[in-house]
């Protein structure tokens, strides 16, 4: 059975919807409102699953009443009923479900509890209902069972997007102006407002559906996503292991190997989300401190492999990282490897001169013409 709110000025219009929504037999009207501020401060109690609404209204419309419900509770549809059909277009904007005239017919209405029948099916029962997992590195991909075996698919865009900012900055309460800013920096405060609303509610709405039961609110201009069970993340499980600064010891070193596992690729790397850059430059050098103190604690214990394989992955993340590229010279000289070393330098002082247009720092110069005897560089 369906929850429905109904609201209308006219109490006789109340009644008559009331009826012909009783007798479809699937839907129960749960309130009645004649005042449709009076609508908002029963939404997170009562959970309705529709409101049927009117438009023209003294004291705030149903377009107006409509895109306040969307942000307050997206899970909730929208059915306009009317005796004007002039607001189709606005009542679709605020993503109503169906735009109904009055008188209204029985068959019309069937048809509108139907789609929401359809659009609202019982939840099954499962287990592992309302776990979510987020991959943040190498891109943004969210998944809705605990298996990661399909990726949720958005209804737009922008609601990916929105959900990675509020995502990126959970448990902190976020103003409007701030997302609004970094989703649609072009535009002017009317249109993000109206953007923002919409792509809230798809975001909302595709959650729903996949029933991840990630805890989302908006209350005086702010928008927070709070962390919980039932979501999770490889950017949250990397990040808990760097408390401070990285000092690698045989208790933590399990830790850091498996951040550095987790890293597969940069933070939301070719997403396009500028706003996403600070996150992601902080990121890549907790990952290269990481990768450096462990490469230092495997050669104290006397496993030159594994650093070399450490630096070597290192490198993959900030190829024009001299640090590294020096510490990997030394491992292949104090291996006694010439052959790797002479690669290795050459191949970074290839990269150096393509890239930055110099040379390696003189030190390494120095070291590489000693080593090898050779007073031939590229």
């Amino acid at each position: 059975m369906l929850k429905a709110f109904i609201v209308d000025d006219e109490g006789p219009a109340l009644d008559l919807l009331e009826i012909l929504l009783s007798d479809t037999g699937r839907v129960e009207v749960v309130g009645r409102f004649i005042r449709p501020l009076d609508v908002l401060p029963k939404l997170h109690a009562l959970k309705p699953d529709v409101v049927f609404l009117d438009i023209e209204m003294p004291g705030c419309d149903g377009l107006e009443l409509a895109a306040r419900i969307n942000t307050e509770a997206p899970d909730t549809e929208i059915v306009f009923v009317t005796a004007y059909n002039q607001y189709a277009l606005e009542a679709f904007r605020v993503n109503a479900l169906s735009y109904l005239l009055k008188p209204v017919q029985r068959q019309e209405l069937a048809k509108t509890v139907a789609r929401l029948a359809r659009r609202n099916p019982p939840a099954p029962q499962q287990t592992d209902a309302g776990v979510g997992y987020i991959e943040c590195f190498g891109g943004f991909t969210v998944y809705a069972d605990a298996a990661h075996h399909e990726p949720l698919k958005w209804r737009t865009a922008k609601a990916r997007e929105l959900f990675a900012y509020l995502y990126q900055n959970r448990n902190r309460q976020v103003p409007k102006w701030e997302v609004g800013d970094a989703l649609w920096p072009e535009l002017e405060d009317a249109r993000m407002s109206a953007n923002l609303h919409t792509a809230f509610y798809q975001m909302k709405k595709t959650l729903h559906n996949a029933r991840i039961m990630a805890e989302i609110s908006y209350a005086e201009g702010r928008y927070r996503l709070r962390d919980s069970s039932g979501l999770s993340s490889d950017a949250a499980e990397f990040d808990a292991v760097f408390k401070g600064p990285v000092r690698v010891t045989a208790q933590n070193a399990p830790g850091y190997e498996r951040a550095v596992r987790l890293y597969r690729a940069d933070y939301m790397d070719g997403t396009g989300y500028l706003w996403a850059l600070p996150v992601c430059e902080h990121l890549r050098a907790c990952a290269l401190a990481a990768i450096q103190g462990l490469a230092r604690y495997r050669c104290a214990q006397d496993q030159p492999e594994a650093a070399v394989q450490l630096l070597l992955r290192g490198l993959q993340i900030s190829p024009l990282d001299e640090t590294a590229h020096a510490a990997l010279l030394e491992l292949y000289q104090n291996a006694g490897d010439r052959a790797a070393y002479i690669r290795h330098y050459r191949a970074m002082e290839k990269l150096l001169r393509e890239e930055l247009g110099i040379g390696p720092r003189p030190a390494l110069t120095r070291q590489y013409l000693l080593y090898t005897g050779s007073g031939h560089t590229m």
